[in-house]
């Protein structure tokens, strides 16, 4: 799941990026060239599977891991698909078919892992209900491509042109995001190593229940910020105005989010799940700041996109990832996961506060 998000991110090669920042006459070959890279990584993923599963012993996969393997570059499509499709609703700030487009993944996503899982099919049930939820979210954003027939072929010129163009966006996006997931997925890796799977269990859920309200608002400002701050263009005087009331705007999400689970969370998490979690809570409290900053910041960073400073997100990308790889090195040093989760909260908001 952790791959699919990774690769998925990039699959377009950041396309995305430019729909959302380019011309308008461009976006619907854009679209075009954004679905043909898709494709394009997806059967190579496939190519790769194959391969692998043709040179390994049969006795190395087992049926359930065949499976997840064959059916991994449909989810590396159908994430690609979905990131487009999100950018061009963006860009034309249709922003009630954005609302719906995520109550249809969520739900769709729930329904399935519940009815499938129940039906003991393991892992099965959690990438059915990813990949249909993914294509039941591309089919409320309405997203369509006018395929012009061999597009390749056919199209080849004015996909060149538009590379050239573009070319910034998949030379610096591509590597940003990859850093940036990388960062994101880490602390999921390197918990469970260096301290154990309970503990992993506690950070997980902590993680889960803070970061579902901070990513849910997060989401939805980025999304109506970025598509307003589109149609402004260059005007920088608007543009600026508007910066500064979507950040106060994230400030007051934020703060009353960070005090209350900061204050509350471990006896909250005690009461709703069991005693057994109680750390969990108080893991989530710790974890309340960085996250707050989070929100405060992240709404903001498609100004990278919209003014070309690429650049810029390669940079923080890197220190991301050192800010989120760093606090588990010194925790395995002191032996204490409480250090690790302090660490990487400070850590955080010292990075949003940079990112600002």
């Amino acid at each position: 799941s952790g791959l699919t998000v990774i690769l998925g991110s990039v699959a377009a090669f950041k396309m995305d990026g430019a729909i959302l920042a380019g011309k308008v006459e461009d976006i619907a070959v854009l679209k075009r060239l954004g679905a043909v890279f898709v494709l394009a990584i997806a059967l190579g993923a496939e190519a790769v599977t194959l391969i692998a599963w043709w040179l390994m012993p049969s006795a190395a996969w087992l049926q359930e891991k065949q499976m997840v393997l064959l059916v991994f570059p449909v989810g590396l499509c159908a994430q690609g698909i979905f990131s487009l499709a999100t950018a061009e609703a963006t860009r034309e700030k249709r922003y009630g078919a954005f609302v719906a487009s995520q109550v249809a993944v969520s739900v769709t996503s729930l329904l399935i892992q519940i009815v499938v899982g129940l039906s003991s099919l393991g892992l099965m049930s959690l990438i059915a209900g990813d990949i249909l939820s993914r294509c039941a979210g591309i089919g409320m954003l309405g997203f369509s491509l006018r395929l012009r027939g061999l597009v390749i072929f056919r199209e080849r010129l004015r996909f060149s042109g538009l590379l050239h163009r573009y070319r910034n966006y998949p030379a610096m996006l591509t590597p940003a995001a990859l850093l940036n997931m990388g960062a994101q997925q880490i602390q999921n890796l390197l918990f469970p190593v260096l301290f154990g799977s309970a503990l992993a269990g506690q950070f997980a859920l902590a993680s889960r229940v803070v970061n579902s309200p901070v990513g849910l608002t997060s989401s939805a400002i980025s999304n109506v910020f970025a598509g307003e701050a589109a149609s402004l263009g260059q005007d920088e005087e608007a543009l600026g105005t508007m910066t500064l009331h979507a950040l106060g705007l994230t400030t007051a999400c934020a703060l009353p989010m960070m005090v209350v689970t900061a204050l509350l969370a471990p006896e909250v998490f005690a009461w709703l799940f069991g005693a057994r979690w109680e750390q969990a809570g108080v893991f989530a409290a710790i974890l309340a700041a960085g996250l707050s900053a989070a929100l405060v910041s992240s709404p903001l960073s498609s100004l990278i996109m919209l003014r070309n400073s690429l650049q810029t997100a390669v940079y923080f990308s890197l220190a991301e990832l050192l800010v989120r790889s760093l606090p588990f090195a010194i925790g395995a040093v002191w032996d204490s996961a409480w250090v690790a989760v302090a660490l990487l909260s400070l850590g955080n908001v010292l990075l949003y506060l940079a990112a600002l």
